[in-house]
């Protein structure tokens, strides 16, 4: 049977391996996954069950730091969100000017929204990148690669935007789903650190009560 560990997990059982008390990576899993199945049990060895913490506090520790990414990229969602409205406010004041005047090409005026017509074809929008301050790049993108000849062209272009508007909603529901996931995942990591603490306890309490 394969296993997929965390890179964390991975360097703690390489370590675990160095230190000699286990031959190979099959046997610290072994012994984890042992100890995991007799937590019912009376009795437990101290030695594994502090391998077990070891284990769990790496994993809570991974979790923690998926939660804390996830969390970055929803707001850099939020973030480019927030730009691509802005944006999509502009042109929709165009829109709101040329359909009240009943503009063709040669007199749609641009001065309430983008300013030019320009400024459509070298427009500065939102992209996600995680290496970019916020999470968010901005590159310079022709929305429309064609003359605007009139309203119905605006439409257009306030569609498309509508459009990467509703994929980044689209993108924050399943974002958010998976941190759901993760926080339920840590709680549950948290809750077994807990109970593995309370029975190393109890177990350093006995061996104490009996070499007295």
């Amino acid at each position: 049977m394969n296993v997929y560990l965390p890179s964390a997990l991975k360097r703690f059982v390489a370590e675990e391996v160095r230190s000699g008390r286990y031959s190979d990576a099959g046997e610290v899993i072994r012994q984890s996954v042992r100890l995991m199945g007799d937590l019912g049990a009376a009795r437990f060895d101290a030695d594994i069950m502090a391998l077990i913490q070891r284990v769990m506090m790496e994993c809570a520790k991974t979790n923690a730091e998926d939660i804390k990414a996830i969390m970055a990229t929803i707001k850099a969602i939020n973030a480019a969100k927030q730009e691509w409205r802005k944006l999509l406010l502009r042109v929709h004041r165009d829109v709101a000017t040329n359909d009240r005047i009943g503009a063709d090409q040669r007199s749609l005026d641009f001065a309430r929204g983008m300013g030019t017509e320009r400024a459509y074809h070298n427009a500065r929008v939102p992209r996600l990148d995680p290496d970019c301050p916020g999470g968010i790049c901005f590159d310079r993108t022709d929305l429309y690669p064609r003359k605007i000849h009139g309203v119905g062209d605006l439409r257009i272009i306030a569609e498309t935007i509508e459009n990467q508007l509703d994929s980044l909603v689209d993108l924050t529901m399943e974002k958010q789903m998976r941190l759901q996931m993760y926080l339920e995942a840590y709680s549950r990591t948290a809750s077994m650190i807990s109970n593995i603490v309370k029975k190393l306890s109890e177990t350093a309490n006995t061996i104490t009560s009996n070499i007295k």
